[in-house]
């Protein structure tokens, strides 16, 4: 269980947020290991890919929701959003074309 905290129009609301009650099972943190940079280079690719569908995903969704979640407060939405963008390969073309951008940089 997560304490959150949000702040909206100059009011703060502190909450407890399970993973669970969002359809997100509980993990032990050794699936939840990542290596050398990488191997963690390949596992985001892996699962902006749908590759790895475990753990590691569910992580990867519950912090873009988060952020999503920010704006808004909505987490059922974030979360659905978050899935999509990984779902539908827009997640991974981002990827792709922030590495694309950055490597005419160098």
């Amino acid at each position: 269980v997560n304490r959150v905290s949000h702040l909206r129009d100059g009011t703060i609301t502190t909450f407890e947020l399970d993973p669970r009650d969002l359809g997100i099972p509980r993990a032990d943190l050794s699936d939840l290991a990542g290596g050398t940079p990488e191997q963690n280079a390949g596992i985001l690719r892996d699962i902006l890919a749908g590759e790895d569908t475990g753990p590691r995903r569910d992580i990867v969704l519950l912090n873009a929701a988060a952020a999503l979640a920010a704006a808004d407060g909505d987490w059922d939405q974030a979360l659905a959003r978050a899935r999509h963008s990984i779902d539908s390969g827009a997640a991974l073309a981002r990827l792709d074309a922030f590495v694309a951008y950055t490597q005419k940089l160098a």
